[in-house]
């Protein structure tokens, strides 16, 4: 399947792609999200989800991860507004990137992040995590998408995702994999195969 996808450069290591067609197998309806907690903070308030995610979607098992997803939103911002969402990388994630990012872009917007799996605490509940075999690519791809899809019936303004070096290419994968689920991309040195 094709997708048509216009590019606009913003600089020299940042690519903002907007997505029109194209569509991805994966039943979103396997993923659970949960509101963990809610609380107000200086300026925004502050939610934290835990999206329970399959391990292994191209088999049976009973084994799942445990992801953590981090909404801000600004004091005075609906659930309407821009979300812009950025995956995890390689590492935890903190509150810093939904507690900032609407205040450096200067925008009434929400701001959301997901870990990527097998990073911080979102890890499978596998006894052994020495080499963990839930660890891939395209099931992150495919855990983003579950969280936005539950995650849009509660903030329905228009998506637009991040990703920055690793992540940047793991964002384009997604957005050719399940361009309904965002309007443009922002691919910040984005490393692909």
């Amino acid at each position: 399947m094709r997708m048509k996808t216009r590019l606009w450069v913003l600089s020299a290591l940042t690519v903002v792609a907007a997505c029109s067609s194209g569509g991805g197998s994966f039943e979103a309806a396997e993923t659970e999200v949960t509101k963990v907690t809610e609380e107000a903070r200086d300026g925004y308030t502050y939610i934290h989800y835990n999206a329970k995610q399959p391990a292994y979607r191209d088999r049976p098992s009973s084994e799942y991860v445990d992801q953590r997803v981090d909404v801000g939103i600004p004091d005075g911002v609906e659930n309407d507004a821009p979300v812009l969402f950025q995956v995890g990388g390689e590492a935890a994630i903190s509150d810093l990137f939904v507690q900032n990012a609407p205040r450096y872009i200067g925008l009434p917007m929400i701001a959301i992040q997901a870990e990527h799996r097998g990073y911080g605490t979102s890890i499978s509940s596998e006894e052994d995590q020495t080499t963990p075999r839930y660890l891939s690519r395209s099931e992150a791809v495919d855990d983003f998408h579950g969280v936005v899809v539950a995650l849009r019936e509660t903030y329905t303004g228009p998506w637009f995702v991040r990703g920055v070096s690793y992540t940047g290419g793991v964002v384009l994968e997604y957005a050719a994999k399940y361009p309904e689920d965002v309007v443009a991309v922002n691919s910040v040195s984005g490393v692909v195969d």
